[in-house]
């Protein structure tokens, strides 16, 4: 119960209404200074009332009339929150929640605080990707471009505005270089509510993170593994004997090599030029962003700090002094991701006859391979060293 308290207390809203609320009131005119305190004043009355659009109309407008206020800003951004469904109180509760009643394999869900928030569905995935059949037990879903995707679902675009809208009030610390969304200028003005912003921060990361994560670790058949892994031990697994079973392992290997450069890509060629993010790259500046920023929150309780770390912690060996080394991130995760998919398939391959094979068929089989090892020696089969 105490904790629950200190989280309500960490995250309520004290919005003072006058100019010495605001650290630039004295320097505004008059008429702005009426204008900026009646919108932030609406805006307050209407989120009390639950009305999150008329809110964040006038959180906005207060925003507009002084870009530098934090209160105008953090206001905006816990109405954005509702809007996303993850309201004050909700994340008090579901983020305290004990988990003793829940299976072993939801225990180890890094995201299931938010899954217990947020009812994600088929549908909701279906904007962002695309869903492929290639092996229909184990159905996968190519995902978009990360700039694409954050504007097919309207909340996606609702959390980006609201990272936008904080950046100017949050540590430099936290900013990612490669991330266009946290290029900002920070505040001129005084900065009273640095827990709250890095709060707001935070989980407007992590609500992102939680969709492309459900698309690049989409699960269907198991809760252990991705169907993605599960594609690659179904191929492992096939014991080849004949010439035309060979063909069609070759064929598999290339359409799960395939699959894994569409799910786990990091090039982004086929994105728009401007911002080439994929979506695996734009996950890990979530989750990079995530870590970093519990960091920043002193005094937040610790069973409440570890569900925020286990979210960061799909990736491996985050380092602050890597902030803006981001692409270097996804790439480990990318080949953390396919490693095991690889040792399964060079094994299986190992054990082939492959005597029968033409060359033109062996190079094939290498070339598929390697895109799914990403050329790593040590996971080759003897045929392709």
């Amino acid at each position: 119960m105490l904790v629950k308290i200190f989280i309500l207390l960490f995250i309520t809203l004290n919005f003072g209404c006058g100019p010495n609320s605001n650290p630039l009131g004295r320097a505004m005119p008059a008429s702005d200074l009426e204008a900026f305190d009646v919108q932030l004043s609406l805006s307050q009355a209407y989120l009390d009332l639950n009305d999150n659009e008329r809110a964040r109309i006038h959180a906005e407008k207060a925003l507009k009339i002084n870009p530098n206020s934090e209160d105008a800003a953090v206001l905006l951004g816990y109405v954005y929150l509702n809007l996303l469904g993850l309201s004050a109180f909700d994340i008090a509760a579901k983020f305290n929640k004990k988990t003793e009643t829940a299976s072993s394999s939801d225990q180890t869900d890094p995201f299931l605080p938010m899954k217990n928030l947020l009812g994600i569905t088929q549908t909701d995935l279906l904007q962002i990707g695309t869903l492929n059949t290639d092996f229909p037990s184990y159905p996968i879903i190519e995902p978009k471009c990360a700039l694409k995707a954050r504007a097919s679902i309207e909340t996606l675009g609702i959390s980006t505005e609201g990272i936008k809208a904080i950046c100017p009030f949050v540590d430099q610390e936290v900013l990612i270089k490669s991330d266009s969304r946290h290029q900002c200028e920070s505040t001129t003005g005084q900065r009273i509510k640095p827990v709250q912003s890095h709060f707001l921060w935070l989980m407007l990361h992590l609500y992102e993170g939680f969709f492309f994560n459900s698309v690049i670790n989409y699960k269907t058949a198991s809760k252990e593994k991705t169907n993605l892994e599960l594609r690659a031990l179904s191929v492992a697994t096939a014991k080849p004997t004949t010439i035309e079973q060979l063909n069609h392992f070759i064929l598999d290997i290339d359409s799960v090599s395939l699959s894994v450069a569409s799910v786990l890509d990091l090039k982004g060629e086929t994105c728009p030029s401007e911002n080439p993010q994929t979506m695996l790259l734009a996950l890990v500046n979530d989750l990079l962003t995530a870590s970093l920023t519990t960091a920043r929150m002193p005094g937040i309780p610790e069973n409440i700090k570890v569900k925020f770390d286990k979210m960061a912690s799909i990736i491996s060996n985050v380092q602050s002094s890597k902030a803006a080394d981001a692409l270097n991130q996804a790439a480990n995760l990318r080949r953390s991701l396919a490693k095991n998919m690889a040792t399964s398939l060079s094994d299986t391959i190992n054990k082939l006859d492959v005597t029968s094979l033409s060359t033109k068929d062996k190079k094939n089989l290498c070339a598929s391979f390697n895109k799914i090892s990403q050329g790593k020696t040590a996971d080759l089969p003897k045929l392709c060293q």
